[in-house]
């Protein structure tokens, strides 16, 4: 190819003969006819010019002209610009991006220009094929409109072996990835082969385009996506969270590992209904501004039942029916930290904390307090506020000393079902006066001195909480079988637990 004739960008023209084919259906491209100009970086020459061959080594001859220097050569590269070439109807399916792009640019006269942008948007909001079918479309938004409803292993189930039955993609996915939660050994190992298959022979359907984030797969849909802040492109996250694999999301986590972005800011409105789960910030104790968090959550998220707000996140206006648990995390308690922007005031913990109204809240049953530098005063404002009386679980970790102590045990007609202060590093004396504050369970540290031969817990013995579900309060396991835990919870009664991952186990007082 000439220099002057490389493509410089992806580009609507004519088909110059009939002897070029589509890289997606691999059919021929008449004379004459429009078509999509790919332009791609090929490090293989002329031979990397097809998808199927793009990422396979090869030996490069020097016959051929390509290198120089009197020897055969695998890593050398020669960067070179070529182009590849779509039917307009298969790129505006499998290169959505690349196609609107090239439609804003060309000054042809393109037929059919409105179904091209159709099928532009319909690529890029994603449709599962059930969805795509008239026949099979009502009954698929019936399943999908119950299960963002509330979680019902069942009925997903059901929903998978349904979308199997009329020739959708998703319902094998459903069955596999329902397998692997069970399987062990080479049986798993096989699963995870056909996991990955099924994700890459349907890319498109099953993964948005751009989206650079770790995630978290449960029966055919994405149950958790964890993000960083420097990744966070309102566009294409929206784009994501409209792709039928997002429509069941439940957990979000935004890791906040830069201090030009805020992360409410950049969050895309409003976010998904299903979410139960929202994390904002670092690992544990934060600085991070983290912009708006109040406003964000406020009547957005009709299911959320946890919070984590780790760094210096704005929760005025936060209010929601079904928060279950708080969580707040900052580096010291009594410095005044700005949640970002050019107007933004630099608050503590401490005011955040007493701007927080019960009646705002009317589920919450769970605060944790992660406080690295003066937690005392954090408690301080806690027990100021009326969240205390209405509290189950108080989780401190930090430096809590007799102060905090004190505070807590003057309290003592607003007793808790369970307090941890596992990360409070505090003495016997500090413990006992804790306890008259802590109805069944103080979490404390393990004793050094145990022995690694104590007899294992029975059955009744031992007390464990829900990973996902903490508003259920700390329960008992009353059995064990083939099916699960059956689990007797303080708040949320009892309930059979087939996935036993997600228990945690609770140290009895």
């Amino acid at each position: 190819m000439r220099e002057r004739d490389k493509p410089r960008a992806h580009v609507i023209e004519p088909a110059k003969s009939g002897t070029s084919t589509c890289q997606t259906c691999g059919l021929p491209i008449g004379a004459g006819v429009l078509r999509l100009s790919e332009a791609f970086v090929s490090d293989e020459g002329r031979w990397a010019r097809s998808h199927s061959y793009a990422r396979t080594p090869r030996t490069r001859s020097y016959d051929s002209g390509e290198d120089r220097g009197g020897h055969s050569n695998h890593d050398s590269v020669s960067p070179d610009v070529w182009a590849r070439y779509h039917h307009l109807s298969c790129a505006a399916a499998q290169q959505p991006f690349k196609l609107r792009s090239a439609l804003a640019a060309t000054t042809l006269d393109i037929p059919d220009r409105a179904e091209l942008e159709r099928a532009i948007e319909v690529a890029l909001s994603g449709a599962d094929a059930a969805e795509e079918k008239a026949e099979t479309r009502d009954e698929y938004q019936g399943f999908l409109a119950r299960l963002r409803e509330a979680p019902d292993d069942d009925l997903m189930l059901v929903f998978g072996d349904w979308l199997h039955s009329v020739g959708d993609p998703r319902g094998e996915l459903v069955t596999v990835q329902r397998a692997l939660e069970t399987a062990e050994g080479e049986a798993k190992a096989k699963l995870h082969d056909a996991e990955k298959r099924l994700l890459a022979t349907h890319r498109k359907r099953f993964l948005p385009e751009r989206l650079v984030a770790t995630l978290v797969w449960r029966r055919g849909f994405v149950h958790r996506m964890v993000i960083a802040a420097s990744d966070l492109e309102p566009q294409t996250l929206g784009l994501a969270f409209a792709s039928p694999s997002f429509r069941l999301l439940r957990e979000l986590a935004v890791h906040a590992n830069s201090s030009t972005i805020l992360v409410a800011a950049n969050l895309p409105r409003p976010l998904p209904a299903t979410l139960r789960v929202l994390e904002l910030g670092t690992a544990r104790h934060g600085t991070h501004g983290l912009g708006q968090v109040g406003a964000l959550v406020a009547n957005g998220l009709p299911q959320l039942e946890h919070l984590a707000v780790r760094g210096a996140g704005d929760l005025e206006g936060l209010r929601s029916a079904t928060l279950a648990t708080l969580e707040l995390s900052v580096a010291n308690a009594t410095e005044p930290y700005s949640s970002g922007g050019r107007t933004a005031e630099a608050r503590p913990l401490t005011a955040r904390i007493a701007g927080l109204e019960k009646k705002k809240l009317p589920a919450l049953r769970r605060l944790v307090l992660r406080v690295e530098t003066n937690l005392d005063h954090a408690v301080a404002a806690v027990v100021e506020t009326k969240l205390l009386q209405h509290l189950s679980e108080l989780v401190l970790a930090g430096d809590l000393s007799r102060a905090g102590v004190d505070l807590l045990a003057r309290k003592r007609k607003q007793r808790l079902a369970l307090l941890d202060v596992t990360d409070c590093n505090l003495g016997a004396a500090d413990l006992d006066k804790l306890r008259t504050h802590a109805a069944d369970t103080i979490v404390e540290k393990p004793s050094t001195t145990a022995t690694a031969t104590a007899a294992p817990k029975k059955i009744g013995e031992y007390l464990v909480r829900h990973k996902k579900r903490p508003e259920w309060g700390i329960g008992k396991v009353v059995a064990e079988s083939d099916d699960g835990m059956e689990v007797d919870f303080a708040e949320g009664g009892r309930k059979q637990i087939r996935n036993v991952e997600f228990l945690e186990e609770v140290e009895a007082p």
